[in-house]
This record gives C-alpha cells, sequence and structure tokens, in this order.
C-alpha cells in the first residue's frame, strides 16, 4: 500500500524527470504538477489519519465528560452536605441565639468552601481539557509534518541518487552554497 502511494506521489516528478526540458520562463507545468503532487500527498495523509486523529479526540471527550461527571458528583455531594447542615440548623433554633449564630456561620463557611472547591475542580478540569486539546493537536500536526519531511527527503535522495552523476553533483553542491550565500535572513 505504501509503494503504491509512494509511486502516486512521485508520478509527477517522474513525468517531469523524463521531459528533460529547461526553459528561461516560468514552469507553469512543473508548478501544477507540484501542486497536484501535494494535494494528492495530503489528501492521502488526511484520509489515512482522520480516524486515529477523530478516535484521539473522541477519547479526549470521553475523559473530558467522565471528570465533569465526578465535578457533579462532588457537586451534588456538596448540595447533600448543605441540606445536613440546613437540619441541623433547625435543630439548633431551639438553643440559645448564641448557637443559632454560630451555627449559621459554620453552614456559611462550609457551603463557600464546598462551592469554591467544586468550581475551582470545574476550571481545572476545562483548563486540563483545553491544554490536552492544544497538545494534541501539535502533537498531531507535528507527526504528520515529520511523516511528510522524511518522506520528501527519501524520495529526493532516491532521485538524486538515480539521476546525478559526479559533475552534476560538484555543479549542484557549487549552485546551492550561492544561492543559500544570496538568500537574506
Amino acid at each position: 500500500m505504501r509503494l503504491i502511494i509512494l509511486l502516486l506521489v512521485n508520478m509527477p516528478a517522474i513525468a517531469l524527470a523524463a521531459s528533460g526540458a529547461h526553459g528561461d520562463d516560468i514552469p507553469f507545468k512543473m508548478i501544477i504538477s507540484q501542486s497536484i503532487n501535494l494535494l494528492i500527498a495530503l489528501g492521502v495523509v488526511v484520509y489515512f489519519s482522520k480516524n486515529k486523529v477523530k478516535e484521539l479526540f473522541k477519547n479526549r471527550l470521553e475523559d473530558y465528560h467522565k471528570e465533569v461527571k465526578k465535578a457533579e458528583e462532588a457537586k451534588s455531594q456538596a448540595e447533600k452536605k448543605k441540606r445536613e447542615i440546613s437540619e441541623r440548623l433547625n435543630k439548633l433554633k431551639s438553643n440559645q441565639q448564641e448557637s443559632i449564630n454560630h451555627a449559621k456561620a459554620e453552614a456559611e463557611v462550609m457551603k463557600n468552601k464546598i462551592i469554591a472547591d467544586a468550581e475551582n475542580l470545574s476550571r481545572k478540569l476545562a483548563e486540563e481539557a483545553k491544554r490536552t486539546y492544544e497538545f494534541e493537536c501539535m502533537r498531531a500536526n507535528e507527526s504528520l509534518r515529520q511523516e511528510l519531511l522524511s518522506k520528501a527527503v527519501v524520495n529526493a535522495e532516491d532521485k538524486l541518487k538515480d539521476e546525478v552523476d559526479g559533475t552534476d553533483l560538484k555543479r549542484m553542491r557549487i549552485e546551492f552554497v550561492e544561492k543559500i550565500q544570496v538568500v537574506p535572513r
């Protein structure tokens, strides 16, 4: 399968190399053939990697939903504790006013702490999901970029080994050095 893809990707380059024509005007045919070649290569990469990327994001989404569910459970536990405190407060109404004031203050502090903890957990989960999403996107892009680059290098090396003799290689090295010296940084 990879051999077929490699042949399809290199087909325009092989056809162009077979023509052997060199002109002074802009090589529109070469530009168009290389553009088509790039589109085919990108299409193949997207076609073969889209399921993996979809599955990766699906798994991340499931993990995110699990974490949200945990946060909701923590929130429901907090609400349960709040109800328990409210019941306790109702029982204390029969006691002195001082006991009531103390219980109210304690309940409010606990409620605020539990709500703050639940909100903090939700915020952390959302931030973690976002960071994970960004990291996985960057990792997928880098993986695709590295794969394309390595295939391009291998193809170029193979083509140069097959088509370039010693004198052409020396001439190309000299031209390359001259061009690199001319390019501004």
